[in-house]
């Protein structure tokens, strides 16, 4: 099944994909240590990009096209400068309902992230907490229309690893994967089509 993952560069670098799990899916790039970008200066973040981008080169031999902000917060001349790295797809802003879909942003194409107006997006940490329903997810889902790019978010850690910091036990872990599995195949039998960012390119 086609997917991207955002990688945080100074994690993959400590991981490496030994085991081979991100062998055939795109990986982009989410900091070099997930940084808030809007607390540094343009010449910083370029630095700390351009890091994350060797990074990810290095380790998946494949140069990263895709970029999402760490705390999904974009400094003003982000697109120029990601547009200046090669970079083809920000997924970096929201958008709620029917205009969650992909869109031109300078050179690159925004695949933006699916909110609600009551503030519930489509990441699905609050889930991992028993925040949200597996069910919710489906609702979302159902606001972006037939033409619309549903985006399922998520960080390795909050499967692990409560947001208040507390290890999980393993009967939680187990709990955690069922959900994202049933969120998953629900979407799916629900008739929408997996797709990686750069896929998302052409319906821009």
């Amino acid at each position: 099944m086609p997917a991207t993952f955002f990688a945080e560069a100074e994690t993959l670098l400590a991981v490496k994909d030994s085991a081979g799990c991100l062998d055939g899916f795109e990986v982009g790039v989410h900091g070099y240590a997930h940084e808030d970008l809007t607390m540094m200066d343009p010449i910083c973040a370029k630095e700390t990009i351009s890091r994350a981008v060797e990074v990810v080169s290095d380790v998946t031999s494949k140069r990263p096209r895709s970029f999402r902000s760490p705390y999904m917060k974009s400094p003003g001349y982000l697109p120029a400068l990601l547009s200046e790295k090669g970079f083809t797809v920000d997924s970096s802003k929201y958008s709620e309902g029917i205009s969650c879909r992909p869109y031109p942003i300078g050179d690159m194409t925004e695949v933006p992230v699916c909110r609600a107006a009551d503030g519930r997006s489509s990441y699905l940490w609050p889930m991992h907490e028993g925040r949200r329903s597996v069910e919710s997810y489906f609702d979302l889902a159902g606001t972006v229309g037939e033409e619309g790019v549903f985006v399922l978010c998520d960080h390795s850690w909050h499967i692990l690893e409560h947001c208040y910091g507390r290890l999980k036990r393993q009967s939680e872990i187990v709990e955690s994967v069922e959900r994202i599995r049933r969120v998953i195949t629900g979407i799916l039998e629900a008739g929408y089509v997996p797709v990686s960012m750069t896929q998302c390119t052409h319906l821009s």
